[in-house]
């Protein structure tokens, strides 16, 4: 059987998957799985936190960009052309 998904370039035919059944895995009983420590739980805590304040963090630091915005409208925005010769070198180090 095949399944057509719609896509921007068109229909594509995917195989038919079978989805696991219960009886697919092997039983575990609850000996089996290791009790969560609370170092494990203290740092799932701690990463959600980190993880919260980085999707609250603006994308843009405005300030900055203001500034520089500034700079470039009153003419007092200096480029260093070796500075900026050395990071486009970086980059394209980066770069694979």
């Amino acid at each position: 059987m095949n399944v057509f998904i719609q896509s921007l370039g068109g229909a594509l035919p995917t195989a038919a998957v079978k989805k696991p059944t219960v009886s697919d895995s092997p039983a575990k009983s609850s000996s089996d799985e290791p009790a969560a420590s609370s170092d494990t739980v203290e740092t799932s805590l701690k990463l959600r936190a980190m993880t919260e304040n980085v999707l609250a963090a603006p994308i843009v630091d405005t300030a900055h960009v203001q500034r520089i915005s500034n700079a470039i409208a009153s003419g007092h925005y200096q480029i260093d052309p070796q500075r900026a010769a050395n990071r486009l070198v970086e980059l394209e180090a980066l770069t694979p």
